[in-house]
């Protein structure tokens, strides 16, 4: 894909190393698009959702649920700050 993929396991790291659980699932349900991005490659992941649950009686809050669930492994994804991260000045990098 161009631009590359994001790392996210440093969405934490790259937000002082706050996991802003509420921009992240606005992020995956399409309601934020992150600029530096440029064009979406990938889809509004909260319409592919709702569309995998169009028979259910409750679509929406299904979709809901299994967006929530990606912000809950993404979550668990995070790494902690190391030296890697780090400039020489001790400032984190900037990393994708």
């Amino acid at each position: 894909l161009e631009p590359a993929p994001s790392d996210l396991t440093g969405i934490a790291l790259r937000n002082d190393g706050r996991f802003k659980e509420s921009e992240v699932l606005a992020t995956i349900d399409g309601r934020y698009a992150v600029a530096a991005h440029g064009t979406r490659e990938m889809p509004v992941w909260g319409a592919v959702f709702r569309e995998r649950h169009r028979d259910d009686p409750l679509p929406i809050q299904r979709g809901m649920h299994d967006a929530r669930a990606l912000v809950d492994y993404l979550r668990t994804l995070q790494r902690e700050r190391s030296d890697a991260d780090s400039d020489e000045s001790g400032e984190a990098r900037d990393n994708p």
